[in-house]
């Protein structure tokens, strides 16, 4: 892989590093990195939506995007009922018409 043009693993795994120090956003811009680079990534929309998920973020439409899109592209993966429920949870919570804050930097 090229410094310059990393790969979306490489990338993923900086988006781990940066959230096991506790930055977030820039785990998220490492994420959304990884996504430009290779969108049908499902553990990539996996970690997303879990972050989107969070009170703290308070990204529902983001959250359901991601878990939808991490099982339609997994359907099978490990906890994939543990997301449905996820999914289901943040689906229940969300109103219609709720408008989000802008992405994370």
């Amino acid at each position: 892989a090229s410094p310059y043009r990393p790969n979306a693993i490489a990338l993923f795994n900086l988006g781990v590093h940066h959230y096991n120090e506790g930055n977030i956003a820039k785990a998220v811009a490492f994420y959304v990195r990884a996504l430009r680079t290779n969108p049908d990534y499902a553990k990539v929309h996996r970690y997303l939506a879990s972050i989107y998920a969070m009170p703290e973020y308070h990204r529902p439409k983001l959250a359901m995007f991601h878990l939808r899109r991490t099982l339609e592209l997994e359907p099978d993966q490990e906890e994939a009922d543990k997301l449905r429920g996820l999914l289901e949870q943040v689906q229940t919570k969300t109103e219609p018409d709720e408008e989000e804050p802008d992405l994370l930097p």
